[in-house]
């Protein structure tokens, strides 16, 4: 999966763009206490673990947008966090460390820590390529396109690979070029 941002409408605080456009799918709350669902039960003690041990701002933030009752599932593959959030999302896949918590269950547990739903702009990244069904001699430079803020699925498989879409990326952001 790849970001260019440049395009990308930064007016509210986070964008989230799912793959079937609309949060209410793609992110669904699972209720703990009546969960029968071994699973969840287990993820629900992790984030509550997480939470428990985080600094007060995320935990008053997270118990305020999602209680303590309940957990955030999120089907998303593709999602955005600003620059202004990215020591905070360090710092809380940091909290994480070796837990078992699945990243399904983690990615919304950060959001909901780091700022409240209303915040959320699901259309920022409206204009993103989803390349389906590719031919097997799919290259970079046949699915690539620097006019839209993130083309997905974009598998970097190695080194190479690496050099090869971010020479492609710096098409559309002329700073990538600097990374390789």
């Amino acid at each position: 999966m790849y970001f260019l941002l440049i395009n990308a409408r930064v007016t509210k605080g986070f964008m989230l763009y799912f793959l079937i456009l609309q949060i209410a799918h793609s992110w669904v709350t699972i209720p703990l206490e009546s969960n029968k669902e071994e699973w969840f039960v287990k993820q629900g003690v992790l984030v509550k673990q997480v939470i428990g041990n985080s600094p007060v701002h995320f935990q008053t933030n997270y118990k305020e947008n999602m209680g303590e009752e309940k957990i955030a599932f999120c089907g998303s593959e593709l999602f955005y966090i600003p620059r202004r959030f990215v020591e905070d999302f360090g710092d809380l896949v940091g909290l994480v460390g070796d837990l078992d918590l699945h990243h399904k269950i983690a990615v919304p547990m950060f959001f909901m820590a780091m700022d409240s739903p209303q915040n959320f702009d699901s259309e920022a990244l409206a204009g993103t390529v989803f390349k389906t069904q590719l031919p097997a001699n799919a290259t970079f430079k046949t699915i690539y396109t620097a006019q839209a803020p993130a083309v997905f699925p974009v598998k970097v498989m190695n080194e190479i690979d690496f050099i090869k879409v971010i020479r492609l990326m710096s098409i559309g952001d002329p700073l990538l070029m600097e990374l390789v």
